[in-house]
């Protein structure tokens, strides 16, 4: 039996490179989006391949990081 792993990402416009990255990690178990207020269609393409999205408005990448992680379902 394989341990569940999460993957944090925190996002702002990743459009042109989230399709990519998510295709690398669908093996995952748990893909956690923390986004700051995309305008692109970032959170349609995370919302397409069954992540769990949120909203955080951005007050530096360790505090952005830091929530993504409390988010996580598993290590």
């Amino acid at each position: 039996m394989q341990t569940p792993i999460s993957i944090v990402i925190i996002t702002k416009n990743e459009e042109s490179v989230l399709e990519d990255c998510l295709n690398a990690i669908k093996w995952c178990d748990d893909i956690v989006i923390v986004d700051s207020g995309s305008t692109d269609r970032t959170l349609d393409i995370a919302q397409d391949h069954g992540c769990r999205t949120f909203h955080k408005d951005f007050k530096g990448f360790g505090e952005q990081k830091s929530y993504a992680v409390s988010l996580a379902k598993y290590d």
